[in-house]
């Protein structure tokens, strides 16, 4: 009779796919790995470029706030010219606090000195240690400084104490008088 054999001896030379799997798998995973960074790296360089672009439309919009307010010749009269605190509540205060989320607004003076200034809407005589701060310093003779052929308002991000603020500046100047007279007193937001 004539028997199968159930078991065969393995020869010893015989190829084991077992390494070649492992290579592979360590091959994907690292693969899958190099991708996984550069994706994380595109995310992470979108968000950084999102978030630039936010401020920088945030500093625009502020920026220009400040050019229309100091360009408007009547803001010029109850701010600057003869100080009228119920219009400048009504017309800067409150007004830009509530429709534009200003949290700080001051009117300078030619010599620095504050005209007016509020805070998150309500009128407030506690800005002066804004004026001790060396950035907002350099904004302001920056904005005096600017070119009326081209004006552009002068904006940037500044620390004061813990806190980051969004600043435009721009000099209060008449609409209709050429030339323009001194240019001294800001409107800061």
């Amino acid at each position: 009779m004539y028997r199968i054999p159930l078991l065969h001896k393995v020869p010893d030379k015989v190829f084991s796919p077992l390494p070649l799997l492992i290579l592979a798998a360590i091959l994907i995973t690292g693969i899958v790995a190099e991708a996984l960074s550069q994706i994380d790296r595109s995310a992470d360089k979108q968000y950084k470029e999102f978030i630039q672009a936010s401020i920088d439309q945030q500093l625009r919009s502020i920026g220009d706030q400040a050019m229309d307010y100091a360009w408007w010749d009547e803001a010029i009269i109850q701010l600057v010219d003869s100080p009228n605190q119920a219009w400048a509540d009504a017309n800067v205060g409150s007004y830009m606090s509530d429709n534009f989320g200003i949290s700080i607004n001051l009117v300078l003076s030619q010599n620095d000195e504050i005209i007016s200034s509020f805070q998150d809407g309500i009128y407030s005589n506690d800005q002066t240690y804004l004026l001790d701060n060396i950035t907002l310093h350099k904004l302001v003779q920056s904005a005096r400084g600017m070119s009326l052929t081209n004006p552009t308002p002068i904006k940037s991000l500044i620390r004061v104490g813990d806190k980051i603020f969004m600043v435009g500046a721009f000099p209060f100047t008449p609409e209709d008088e050429v030339p323009p007279p001194a240019r001294g007193s800001m409107s800061l937001y």
